[in-house]
């Protein structure tokens, strides 16, 4: 029994300790305007790919606000498109660029995810997010986008 009792005792002061820890570093990095170009100084290394990914609801029509999103977006690429009951998606690829629009219904809501890929070699990712928003800027949101970035080197 006293086995147990010393064994939670180490592991309670062990994960309090990593929480303070832990949060300690979050607020570090989220304090920092620009992690992604630190991130970049400190690793010796070329950029190769920019990322982001975003995801929203709407009420209207899926696909058609996949074509409007494609169509904001400028995207001269060659596209295969994909037409289900439930699902419509945009793929393409290119050189410089390659992702998807994608379209799924959820409840009489249609869940919208844009996945984008750019080859470039800096970070351009507020460019890319900048020129996302106001491809959906027109667009009658029902919740609040989620955006990521991704960053690759190489």
């Amino acid at each position: 029994m006293k086995k147990i009792n010393k064994f939670i005792g180490i592991f309670l002061i062990t994960s309090i300790s990593c929480v303070f820890l832990l949060e300690n570093c979050f607020y570090h990095s989220n304090a920092n305007e620009n992690l992604f170009n630190e991130i970049i100084e400190s690793v010796d290394g070329k950029i190769i790919e920019n990322g982001i990914t975003t995801s929203f609801y709407v009420k209207n029509n899926g696909g058609d606000v996949c074509r409007d999103i494609k169509r904001n977006l400028g995207l001269n690429v060659k596209t295969e498109e994909l037409n289900e009951t439930n699902l419509y998606s945009i793929e393409f690829k290119d050189n410089k660029i390659s992702g998807y629009i994608q379209s799924s219904k959820d409840q009489g809501k249609y869940l919208i995810t844009l996945n984008l890929c750019f080859s470039c070699e800096k970070n351009q990712l507020e460019n890319f997010k900048n020129k996302i928003e106001k491809s959906i800027s027109n667009i009658n949101l029902q919740k609040t986008i989620n955006i990521f970035a991704m960053l690759k080197q190489k």
